[in-house]
């Protein structure tokens, strides 16, 4: 079986894995491009010389400039990398869960009757490239996950808030049901 094939199978069965996608850092990509042209054009206008061995002053001065110019370009394009790595939601049929971290693991799990809101932002450049983040509010205060920078997340809230609203359905169903029935609750 395939990966595509596996991922098929979990969204017929309701469940969605997601991590951030890189369209989100777009900024990041473009601050990066922009430094490196700064560097360009720094070294051949301003004359900056990148030496392992500077021997005047101006030469270690644009060295160790070059140098951290160069660890920020680093960072700005690593950095949805790592967000991918730490990060990622599981959209199941019961509730929706936050997994973060490395080495030790933090969990918020939850369940769709725990859920008070669901709302989506979506930026101007996250509409034209189809990426936002999807805020899921708790009841219970500092539970609350927010999906940073998901693909399609108009099609993710709406899955949740169809499930949210079946489950507020079902209950008002049986609550409906149980204040007509003359039958004790629970039997």
């Amino acid at each position: 079986m395939k990966k595509n094939e596996v991922v098929n199978k979990n969204e017929e069965m309701g469940e969605f894995k997601l991590k951030t996608s890189r369209l989100s850092f777009i900024w990041n990509y473009f601050i990066a491009a922009l430094i490196i042209i700064f560097i360009v054009l720094a070294i051949n206008g301003l004359n900056w010389k990148f030496t392992i061995r500077p021997e005047t002053t101006g030469e270690l001065i644009s060295t160790i400039t070059i140098m951290c110019l160069l660890t920020g370009v680093t960072f700005l394009i690593e950095q949805p990398e790592m967000v991918k790595f730490i990060r990622h939601y599981v959209v199941t049929v019961n509730e929706v869960i936050e997994v973060e971290g490395i080495i030790t693991k933090r969990k918020v799990i939850l369940p769709y009757a725990s859920i008070s809101e669901a709302t989506v932002r979506i930026s101007p450049i996250g509409r034209i490239f189809n990426y936002g983040d999807v805020f899921i509010g708790a009841f219970r205060s500092g539970s609350d996950i927010n999906m940073k920078g998901i693909k399609n997340p108009i099609r993710i809230h709406e899955t949740i808030q169809n499930r949210i609203n079946l489950l507020r359905k079902g209950q008002l169903d049986f609550w409906e049901k149980a204040k007509n029935s003359k039958e004790p609750i629970g039997d």
